[in-house]
């Protein structure tokens, strides 16, 4: 009865660590795509003419899991016209128990005598959630209300949160 106990007992151990070598090194990673827009106006009183500037970024995709890491932040500053700023802040968290990615953003929208001004004319924040396998985006709206107001930016991210393949 013991013998067929311990018997019984090494063939599981011996399960257990055939299931733990079966799992792919990247159990539990994921890969976060990320591109983003921003489309500047820069309004100017009669008789100059407003002027747009756009911008594209696309980010090296990254890895979130055990091994790398379950936290991740991105910034992103653009400047336009020789008075406006815009600032991006995300922060991206590995959720382990479904494995989808919180991402929290802050934009910030400054507009001055110069790129380099602290008057800041607007700021939004909040938070999605990238579910696993699945894309999501971002889309904001900053602008200037106050004196010389009609400046805006729009800022707009494409997300995906996929399986790491190595990366």
């Amino acid at each position: 009865m013991k013998l067929l106990f311990f018997w019984t007992l090494l063939s599981l151990c011996a399960s257990f660590s055939q299931a733990a070598t079966a799992l792919p090194a990247n159990a539990g990673q994921r890969v976060v795509h990320l591109d983003g827009t921003m489309h500047i106006k820069d309004k100017e009183p009669w008789p100059v003419k407003q002027r747009y500037y756009d911008r594209r970024r696309e980010w090296h995709p990254f890895v979130l899991g055990p091994l790398a890491g379950h936290t991740n932040q991105i910034t992103w500053t653009e400047k336009a016209g020789g008075e406006l700023r815009v600032e991006v802040y995300l922060d991206f968290v590995l959720v382990p128990t479904d494995q989808s990615v919180q991402v929290v953003y802050d934009m910030r929208f400054f507009e001055g005598a110069t790129e380099n001004t602290n008057d800041l004319e607007d700021q939004k924040g909040g938070s999605v959630i990238i579910k696993k396998d699945r894309p999501a985006s971002i889309d904001v709206t900053l602008r200037n209300r106050g004196t010389g107001g009609g400046d805006r930016a729009r800022v707009r991210f494409q997300l995906v949160n996929a399986v790491e393949t190595n990366v």
